[in-house]
């Protein structure tokens, strides 16, 4: 994660470095991009105004006690967020900003947000036996790394077929 000691406009000149690197965390497919620690005021500032226009079109605000934080986003710029409620350990969102059924998703933990990310990257013709694939298998927990190992493509892809249906239904309740 070299790439994130930098500030995000000397990112962006070099990008394609790393995006090309196999070496380089979470750059597959760009489907999960972490944001630059400077990003996330800003980030929080629009989720802050998506959630006001959502206040104002359909009544809904958030649930006291919930706290929302950015921490990566997919190509499209929606939101993965941290959902903080009390002392517990922060559920994952995909929070899309032009959808009032959001969030679409709800990860357990950051340990299914990369399986996620991993079974996503096949969808745009990743390859298992490269390189940034073999090298992003090491981020996963044992748990994870062995519903992956030993399956053909085909089978990954059913498997994320399933987890989808799974993060529909496993969306927090933050409204």
């Amino acid at each position: 994660m070299e790439w994130a000691e930098l500030l995000p406009d000397e990112f962006r000149k070099i990008r394609e470095k790393y995006d090309n690197d196999p070496n380089s965390f979470m750059m597959m497919n760009g489907e999960v991009e972490p944001l630059f620690f400077e990003e996330i005021p800003e980030r929080a500032e629009e989720l802050a105004e998506w959630l006001s226009w959502r206040a104002e079109d359909t009544g809904e605000t958030l649930r006291d006690g919930i706290k929302l934080v950015p921490f990566a986003q997919n190509g499209a710029g929606d939101l993965y967020l941290f959902v903080y409620k009390g002392k517990t350990e922060p559920k994952i969102v995909l929070f899309y900003h032009d959808d009032f059924e959001s969030p679409s998703f709800g990860f357990k933990d950051f340990d299914e947000l990369m399986y996620y990310a991993l079974l996503d990257a096949l969808r745009w013709d990743e390859d298992i036996n490269g390189k940034t694939w073999q090298n992003h298998l090491d981020y996963l927990t044992d748990e994870y790394r062995a519903k992956i190992t030993s399956k053909s493509k085909e089978e990954l892809l059913d498997d994320f077929e399933e987890l989808e249906r799974e993060l529909v239904k496993n969306v927090p309740a933050l409204f």
